[in-house]
């Protein structure tokens, strides 16, 4: 980096630490947004990430991408915190803390982690009525799908990439609400996050349902329409399931209303 252009950053920092009255938020993850619009935040948002797509967040200016920060566009917005709960290794987040503004990384492998950041979000835009408003709402949802939980559930093999098959074990949030809605991972035994699965492996699982989580089911089909796995149950009663990435796969206020609809579709082949 040029001397001119550090001075020029170092510069913008003072300004930050001096000028900033309030706090100001860049939310680099769509989890993030939807919570501090959930807890009526948005007023604080002065910049989110490209895959944020928060109706109530349309208008607020783009200052990365999913876990990775534009630092050019955040010194321009000049915010106190930058909150996710992804970080790309290719962020210059040390960089970030130098300028003064706070990194705030929030935890998001677990499905009850939404009501922790509720909170912690909260705290940091001094809206902690609103947050537990919201925590109550989303804890009573959860709790009303768990006292659902069906007594014999569907085997499913839960689809994130293909061709290689990814998939996600035990540690994974998706796990967790493949399970509330009455289905079993086949891959829950496993001790891991997200992974790529052997034909092995699915073939001698069997799963009765395909879960195409932020795959087209076409895309998805297409790939195990291939002669090993004609007989899977799945494949050949045609299972394939797809849900919507931005509902299903983030933890979010919009997860428990995701979770509900697979449960019906689920209830539906048991």
């Amino acid at each position: 980096m040029a001397v001119k252009k550090l001075l020029f950053i170092l510069c913008i920092a003072t300004s930050i630490a001096i000028c900033a009255k309030e706090v100001k938020v860049v939310s680099l993850s769509p989890g993030v947004t939807d919570a501090i619009c959930a807890i009526g935040g948005v007023e604080y948002l002065c910049g989110r990430s490209s895959a944020c797509n928060a109706p109530e967040a349309a208008k607020v200016p783009v200052a990365g991408k999913m876990g990775l920060p534009a630092m050019e566009k955040i010194i321009q917005l000049r915010p106190t915190h930058i909150i996710s709960d992804t970080k790309h290794p290719g962020g210059n987040w040390k960089m970030l803390e130098t300028l003064g503004i706070k990194v705030v990384i929030l935890p998001g492998k677990r499905v009850n982690d939404y009501a922790e950041n509720l909170r912690k979000l909260g705290k940091i835009l001094k809206l902690e009525a609103a947050a537990e408003v919201a925590v109550k709402k989303f804890e009573n949802e959860i709790s009303a799908l768990k006292s659902k939980a069906p007594a014999k559930a569907v085997k499913v093999l839960i689809v994130l990439g293909v061709p290689g098959v990814i998939s996600c074990g035990r540690t994974s949030f998706i796990h967790e609400a493949v399970t509330l809605a009455g289905g079993e991972n086949i891959c829950g035994t496993m001790e891991k996050g997200y992974f790529t699965v052997s034909a092995e492996y699915i073939l001698k699982a069997e799963p009765e349902v395909i879960i195409c989580a932020g795959l087209a089911a076409e895309v998805v089909k297409k790939h195990f329409f291939r002669r090993e796995y004609r007989n899977l149950p799945a494949v050949k009663h045609g299972r394939f399931i797809e849900v919507d990435a931005d509902n299903f796969c983030r933890i979010g206020s919009r997860l428990p209303g995701a979770i509900a609809a697979l449960n019906k579709i689920l209830s539906a082949i048991r």
